[in-house]
């Protein structure tokens, strides 16, 4: 079993700071609960360009 930051890690293939996942896990609260329904879609680039806004 992967831990949430393996996995939300390998859907959106980046590194993640545990500040990062806090900000997934508040600002895409669906996202954070089952990723792997987003992988390969537009949502992926939504979160990153988020993160990067973000930081």
């Amino acid at each position: 079993m992967m831990t949430k930051q393996a996995l939300l890690e390998n859907v959106l293939d980046m590194w993640l700071t545990q500040k990062q996942i806090e900000t997934i896990k508040t600002g895409w609260k669906a996202f954070y609960e089952n990723p792997m329904q987003y992988k390969n879609s537009v949502v992926i680039d939504m979160v990153k360009q988020f993160l990067k806004e973000e930081a």
